[in-house]
């Protein structure tokens, strides 16, 4: 016995809680909690009355990297504004919970004061990079991004303001980033519109990177842990990459978005 889950308003319909519970769209604004029994027989259902569809979604968010399924990662929560996710000071990311050294660290947070969706990206871990490469004297990182919407993106954090930074404002926001090994940099855009509109991110020109991070929030310990990487020595031909697996200035790879009301648990 199975009944498909269905979208509404853009959103995964949030149940009341039961195994047995899912949601049956009525309209594109309204859904019914469906009550299933069956236990392989045929389905039996028990319909409540209607309720409306989240009018946002922030709790999670649907990736796919290089257009395949990556999971489901769950926002971090910041009480008043992105930044309590980032930690913007000296130049640098400075809540840089499992950051991986040499990747496209990517996570979302949601501002509990307002609701809103924000999205990060982190390039590489400056701690890391200071303990295995402190003496790089070359501006040897370098990653450039193009990320589009359906609605206007702001960009909420520069690292560092003297990097370069279009689109503010508009549909698109093109960056361009350049540091140290034992450095590192990033920005952060929103709100995000949380109605199941997808995001996209093309990185590109990429140097020395080894691929793509995707982080998530563990509300039962409150830690930012890392859902899944990506690699480009998986993914790329090694004729195309360094020896060790690390871009070589030409590798992109596009990683797509698609906030959702919930993650399957």
């Amino acid at each position: 016995c199975s009944i498909e889950q269905k979208m509404c308003g853009g959103c995964q319909c949030v149940t009341d809680g039961t195994e047995t519970d899912i949601c049956d769209v009525v309209d594109t604004m309204k859904y019914n909690f469906v009550n299933i029994t069956g236990n392989g027989q045929p389905c039996s259902t028990s319909v409540s009355p209607t309720a409306l569809c989240p009018p946002l979604c922030s709790g999670g968010v649907q990736i796919f990297v290089d257009g395949d399924a990556a999971g489901c990662i769950k926002s971090i929560p910041a009480n008043t504004d992105v930044d309590e996710a980032y930690g913007y000071a000296d130049f640098q990311a400075n809540n840089i919970e499992n950051l991986e050294y040499d990747y496209i660290n990517l996570r979302f947070v949601n501002t509990l004061v307002d609701g809103e969706l924000h999205f990060c990206t982190i390039y590489g871990n400056w701690q890391i990079g200071q303990q295995v490469n402190p003496n790089d004297p070359t501006l040897s990182r370098q990653e450039k991004a193009t990320i589009t919407a359906a609605f206007p993106l702001g960009i909420e954090i520069r690292d560092d303001p003297g990097d370069d930074y279009a689109g503010d404002g508009t549909t698109q926001v093109d960056t361009d980033h350049e540091h140290y090994a034992y450095k590192s940099d990033g920005f952060c855009l929103g709100p995000l519109l949380g109605d199941g509109s997808s995001i996209k991110a093309q990185y590109y020109d990429l140097n020395n990177m080894f691929g793509v991070n995707v982080q998530t929030y563990n509300s039962a310990t409150g830690a930012i842990e890392n859902l899944v990487t990506w690699n480009f020595a998986d993914n790329r031909p090694a004729s195309d990459l360094q020896p060790d697996g690390r871009s070589n200035g030409d590798e992109a790879v596009l990683v797509e978005f698609k906030p959702s009301c919930v993650c399957a648990a």
